[in-house]
């Protein structure tokens, strides 16, 4: 007698196992956080958080946003910081943020481009190309010129009025480049500021300091210099780590900041910077509402410290 004659269906054993394994993942997931708490801790991730430094740098993209097309002189600007400031996010942001207006399209009123470690110039026009919807036209040293000329063009038609290059320090690191080097990204920058009249804004590492010695003419022509860092224990600190606490029914980190000491230990766990204070901060509301607590104590501060940076830090925790 078969399973059919049942109305059953055989199994294969086979998906019986991957379904087995499967509920075992979750299970091993669950174990650690809860879905509720991984519901609370991607809230936490999410925010942005504009402080005094970020709006002044939204400022400055906002001018060069709309300079550009309006006057003959180049527009260009550097943002420079060591890793975890917010650079990304601070780019993300404007981007997401572009109000409507009849200046350019809005999808392509301004680009993001990110360069990576070795970026040649086929890599950046390619990027270019694709961001104006050119996805499926691939770049080599052969069809170089022709793309390079066709993004420009492209540039010109979609009114495009800012590129921002993340990660932009790699320009920096193709040290072997000359800066007459038709080949190279920065004469390429130096191009669309002078051709397609637009503005570039380089957004990357400290290492953007020596800009001018590799390349003077594009660094000549980035005249905004701005740069992104680590917070001090001070007045803006202390508003940034504010905004960043929830205190809701389920769940109320604010009691964090009820002394001064308070914030001197979440300062030293983020060690002032803005991705660590993320890190920990998402460790400790999914932690928290894991506890069955509303607020954090002592061993779930411990607990989010070392789930967010590891045992080996664990003796700089401030909350032992």
């Amino acid at each position: 007698m078969n399973a059919v004659d049942h109305g059953l269906l055989a199994v294969d054993p086979e998906e019986a196992d991957f379904d087995d394994h499967r509920r075992k993942s979750r299970d091993r997931w669950l174990a650690t956080y809860s879905m509720k708490a991984l519901k609370q801790g991607a809230a936490v991730d999410a925010l942005i958080v504009k402080h005094r430094r970020f709006d002044e740098l939204i400022a400055a993209l906002d001018r060069m946003f709309l300079l550009a097309k309006e006057v003959q002189q180049p527009v260009g600007g550097v943002i420079r910081g060591t890793a975890g400031v917010g650079k990304t996010m601070l780019c993300r942001y404007f981007m997401d943020t572009l109000p409507h207006h009849n200046l350019a399209e809005r999808s392509t009123g301004m680009i993001l481009i990110r360069m990576r470690r070795g970026n040649s110039l086929t890599g950046v026009v390619q990027q270019v190309l694709k961001q104006l919807n050119y996805p499926l036209l691939k770049v080599n040293s052969t069809t170089l010129d022709a793309k390079r000329s066709l993004s420009i063009d492209a540039l010109r038609r979609h009114k495009t009025r800012l590129i921002l290059v993340d990660e932009g320090h790699q320009v920096v690191a193709m040290r072997g480049a000359k800066a007459d080097d038709s080949s190279a990204a920065s004469e390429y920058f130096r191009e669309l500021m002078d051709e397609a009249r637009l503005a570039v804004c380089l957004v990357g590492g400290p290492s953007l300091a020596e800009l001018k010695a590799i390349d003077p003419y594009l660094d000549s022509r980035c005249i905004v210099n701005e740069s992104l860092r680590d917070f001090a224990m001070d007045e803006d600190w202390m508003s940034l780590a504010r905004a960043m606490l929830p205190e809701t029914a389920t769940l109320n980190l604010r009691g964090i900041q009820s002394s001064r000491e308070g914030f001197q230990a979440l300062h030293k766990t983020a060690r002032g910077n803005l991705r660590r204070l993320k890190q920990f901060l998402t460790e400790l509301a999914m932690v928290t509402v894991d506890s069955g607590k509303v607020a954090p104590e002592k061993a779930t501060l411990q607990l989010a410290f070392q789930r967010a940076f590891g045992s080996e830090e664990r003796s700089d925790c401030p909350w032992i």
